[in-house]
């Protein structure tokens, strides 16, 4: 490019050229001076290059500190009053109470007396209680009586028979005792029930003896559906 200028510079006439101490064409310049040796524009700039393929994802910072504790929020609003139920059904206690005023049984073995309760339901279970006098008068040495509950002429096997005993051995002893007997028995179906108090000799005595019940005393049979 520099070239070109400097050979149109000494085309243009001997004239021009003389100032800058050139006298004659197709000469080379000397002394040329250096202001007047033109420079060529800026290029355009050049294309965008491509966009770069994403780099890879750093590793996991470090763990900051925690925070501080914030402060308590306000209580929320207050809800709706709910709707009013329907009134309750009070549980009816299915209980039965047998009253003998001057009941003075004296048998040895047997029935003493039986009365009739309606149990309600399959899950629930009966609670006997005798309440009143027992006594038992030896004849010679020793004598021994059980008295007992049963459940439509059967003991109660849940959990266990409901039972007492009085056992004497001084002869011509005539004491009467309040000797309560009293328990649960489950396993009993809904229905009718008879129950039963009794008495019988113990297990490993024999008849001997005079057994009083309800001697010259008020007595009871409590049965309630639990």
């Amino acid at each position: 490019m520099k070239n070109r200028l400097l050979w149109l510079l000494i085309i243009s006439g001997g004239t021009f050229l003389q100032g800058f101490g050139v006298t004659e064409p197709g000469l080379e310049v000397q002394n040329a001076p250096k202001e007047c040796m033109m420079m060529g524009r800026d290029g355009r700039d050049g294309r965008d290059g491509i966009v770069g393929s994403p780099g890879r994802d750093g590793s996991n910072g470090a763990k900051g500190d925690s925070g501080e504790k914030g402060e308590k929020g306000s209580n929320g609003l207050t809800g709706e009053a709910g709707e009013k139920g329907e009134p309750g059904v009070c549980a009816s206690r299915n209980i039965k109470q047998f009253v003998y005023t001057n009941l003075n049984e004296g048998k040895d073995v047997g029935l003493i007396m039986k009365e009739q309760f309606t149990k309600i339901s399959n899950d629930s279970s009966l609670r006997v209680l005798w309440s009143g006098s027992l006594g038992l008068v030896p004849e010679y040495r020793t004598a021994c009586r059980r008295w007992y509950f049963t459940f439509n002429q059967k003991e109660c096997t849940d959990p266990a028979p409901i039972d007492t005993q009085l056992y004497e051995n001084i002869h011509g002893d005539n004491s009467h005792r309040p000797s309560p007997v009293e328990g649960l028995c489950f396993g009993i179906p809904e229905g009718d029930v008879a129950i039963a108090f009794n008495i019988n000799r113990c297990g490993n005595h024999d008849l001997s003896g005079n057994a009083f019940t309800g001697y010259d005393s008020v007595s009871r049979i409590i049965i309630e559906e639990i």
